[in-house]
Protein backbone atom coordinates (compact mmCIF):
# COMPACT_ATOMS: atom_id res chain seq x y z
CA UNK A 1 0.00 0.00 0.00
CA UNK A 2 3.22 2.75 0.57
CA UNK A 3 4.24 1.47 -2.39
CA UNK A 4 0.99 2.78 -4.22
CA UNK A 5 1.04 6.51 -2.22
CA UNK A 6 4.33 6.89 -3.30
CA UNK A 7 3.53 5.65 -6.78
CA UNK A 8 0.78 8.47 -7.06
CA UNK A 9 2.85 11.27 -5.17
CA UNK A 10 5.11 10.90 -7.95
CA UNK A 11 2.27 10.61 -10.31
CA UNK A 12 0.36 13.58 -8.02
CA UNK A 13 3.78 15.71 -8.17
CA UNK A 14 4.19 15.71 -12.02
CA UNK A 15 0.44 16.24 -12.49
CA UNK A 16 -0.06 19.14 -10.48
CA UNK A 17 3.31 20.92 -11.24
CA UNK A 18 1.85 20.97 -14.90
CA UNK A 19 -1.48 22.01 -13.97
CA UNK A 20 0.29 24.63 -11.70
CA UNK A 21 1.99 26.02 -13.95
CA UNK A 22 -0.90 26.12 -16.79
CA UNK A 23 -3.09 27.85 -14.57
CA UNK A 24 -1.15 30.00 -12.69
CA UNK A 25 0.70 31.41 -15.81
CA UNK A 26 -2.62 33.20 -16.61
CA UNK A 27 -3.23 34.28 -13.31
CA UNK A 28 0.21 35.77 -13.06
CA UNK A 29 0.55 37.64 -16.58
CA UNK A 30 0.36 40.90 -16.81
CA UNK A 31 -2.35 42.15 -19.36
CA UNK A 32 -0.11 45.35 -20.07
CA UNK A 33 3.34 43.23 -21.05
CA UNK A 34 1.92 39.91 -21.41
CA UNK A 35 5.11 38.87 -19.17
CA UNK A 36 5.05 37.20 -15.49
CA UNK A 37 4.51 39.94 -13.11
CA UNK A 38 7.44 41.50 -11.82
CA UNK A 39 7.26 43.69 -8.59
CA UNK A 40 3.50 43.10 -9.20
CA UNK A 41 1.26 45.95 -7.72
CA UNK A 42 -2.61 46.17 -6.56
CA UNK A 43 -4.62 49.16 -7.82
CA UNK A 44 -7.83 49.46 -5.83
CA UNK A 45 -10.14 47.24 -7.76
CA UNK A 46 -7.42 44.78 -7.09
CA UNK A 47 -6.44 44.33 -10.57
CA UNK A 48 -2.72 43.86 -11.13
CA UNK A 49 -0.07 44.82 -13.16
CA UNK A 50 4.07 44.85 -12.87
CA UNK A 51 5.16 48.28 -11.40
CA UNK A 52 7.35 48.82 -14.74
CA UNK A 53 4.25 48.87 -16.70
CA UNK A 54 1.77 51.25 -14.60
CA UNK A 55 4.94 53.44 -14.45
CA UNK A 56 4.60 53.52 -18.53
CA UNK A 57 1.23 53.61 -18.50
CA UNK A 58 0.50 56.41 -16.23
CA UNK A 59 3.73 58.41 -17.04
CA UNK A 60 1.94 62.10 -17.89
CA UNK A 61 0.10 61.37 -14.54
CA UNK A 62 0.62 63.43 -11.20
CA UNK A 63 0.23 61.85 -7.43
CA UNK A 64 -3.38 62.86 -6.82
CA UNK A 65 -4.24 62.90 -10.08
CA UNK A 66 -7.48 60.49 -11.67
CA UNK A 67 -6.45 57.38 -13.71
CA UNK A 68 -8.35 54.57 -14.68
CA UNK A 69 -7.90 50.72 -14.68
CA UNK A 70 -6.28 49.42 -18.06
CA UNK A 71 -8.93 46.34 -17.14
CA UNK A 72 -11.99 47.57 -16.12
CA UNK A 73 -11.51 51.51 -16.22
CA UNK A 74 -12.18 51.86 -12.53
CA UNK A 75 -11.25 55.34 -11.51
CA UNK A 76 -8.83 55.69 -9.16
CA UNK A 77 -6.24 58.50 -7.44
CA UNK A 78 -2.54 58.36 -8.22
CA UNK A 79 -1.22 57.88 -4.69
CA UNK A 80 0.95 60.59 -2.76
CA UNK A 81 4.49 59.30 -3.35
CA UNK A 82 3.04 58.03 -7.38
CA UNK A 83 3.01 54.80 -8.64
CA UNK A 84 5.50 53.19 -6.23
CA UNK A 85 2.40 53.83 -3.49
CA UNK A 86 0.35 51.45 -4.94
CA UNK A 87 -0.14 48.47 -2.84
CA UNK A 88 2.14 45.20 -3.87
CA UNK A 89 0.25 42.59 -4.35
CA UNK A 90 1.01 40.26 -2.30
CA UNK A 91 -1.40 37.14 -2.92
CA UNK A 92 0.46 37.64 -6.77
CA UNK A 93 3.52 37.70 -5.54
CA UNK A 94 2.33 34.36 -3.23
CA UNK A 95 1.57 32.75 -6.68
CA UNK A 96 4.93 33.60 -8.61
CA UNK A 97 6.79 32.13 -5.30
CA UNK A 98 5.03 29.18 -5.86
CA UNK A 99 5.24 28.83 -9.04
CA UNK A 100 8.79 29.27 -9.26
CA UNK A 101 9.39 26.51 -6.15
CA UNK A 102 7.38 23.59 -6.93
CA UNK A 103 6.90 21.11 -3.81
CA UNK A 104 8.29 17.49 -4.47
CA UNK A 105 7.97 14.33 -2.67
CA UNK A 106 10.77 13.26 -0.76
CA UNK A 107 12.36 9.95 -0.06
CA UNK A 108 11.35 8.40 3.27
CA UNK A 109 14.86 6.90 3.67
CA UNK A 110 16.51 9.65 2.77
CA UNK A 111 14.67 13.19 3.71
CA UNK A 112 17.38 15.46 1.46
CA UNK A 113 16.89 13.21 -1.24
CA UNK A 114 14.38 13.48 -4.46
CA UNK A 115 12.00 10.45 -5.48
CA UNK A 116 12.87 10.11 -9.03
CA UNK A 117 12.61 6.23 -10.05
CA UNK A 118 9.87 3.80 -9.84
CA UNK A 119 10.70 0.12 -8.66
CA UNK A 120 8.40 -2.13 -10.88
CA UNK A 121 10.00 -5.18 -8.73
CA UNK A 122 8.63 -3.75 -5.01
CA UNK A 123 5.63 -1.19 -6.61
CA UNK A 124 7.49 1.76 -5.08
CA UNK A 125 9.20 4.72 -5.78
CA UNK A 126 12.73 5.65 -4.68
CA UNK A 127 15.83 7.74 -4.87
CA UNK A 128 18.90 7.38 -6.21
CA UNK A 129 20.64 6.13 -3.01
CA UNK A 130 17.97 3.67 -3.06
CA UNK A 131 18.57 2.13 -5.94
CA UNK A 132 22.06 1.90 -5.69
CA UNK A 133 21.40 0.15 -2.03
CA UNK A 134 18.34 -2.03 -2.82
CA UNK A 135 17.17 -1.88 -6.15
CA UNK A 136 20.01 -2.24 -8.65
CA UNK A 137 18.85 -5.69 -10.01
CA UNK A 138 15.03 -4.74 -10.61
CA UNK A 139 13.41 -3.28 -13.15
CA UNK A 140 12.57 0.23 -12.46
CA UNK A 141 12.11 3.34 -14.50
CA UNK A 142 12.10 7.34 -13.99
CA UNK A 143 8.58 7.99 -12.50
CA UNK A 144 7.78 10.67 -15.52
CA UNK A 145 7.86 7.85 -17.63
CA UNK A 146 5.39 5.83 -15.39
CA UNK A 147 3.19 8.35 -14.77
CA UNK A 148 2.76 8.85 -18.46
CA UNK A 149 1.80 5.50 -18.93
CA UNK A 150 -0.66 5.06 -15.98
CA UNK A 151 -2.15 8.38 -17.35
CA UNK A 152 -2.54 6.47 -21.16
CA UNK A 153 -4.09 3.67 -19.29
CA UNK A 154 -6.62 5.85 -17.32
CA UNK A 155 -7.69 7.33 -21.05
CA UNK A 156 -8.11 4.25 -22.22
CA UNK A 157 -10.09 3.09 -19.51
CA UNK A 158 -12.44 5.88 -20.56
CA UNK A 159 -13.41 4.59 -23.76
Amino acid sequence: MRGIFFYMCGILRRWTTAMATTSTTDLTTCPICRELFTNPKSLPCLHAFCHECLEGVFRTKSPGDSASCPVCRKQFQIPSDGIHGLQHHFFMQQLLDLNSHPRECSCDKHKDKQLELYCHDCNENMCLTCLLANHKTHNYVEIPEVADNFRLRMNDDKY
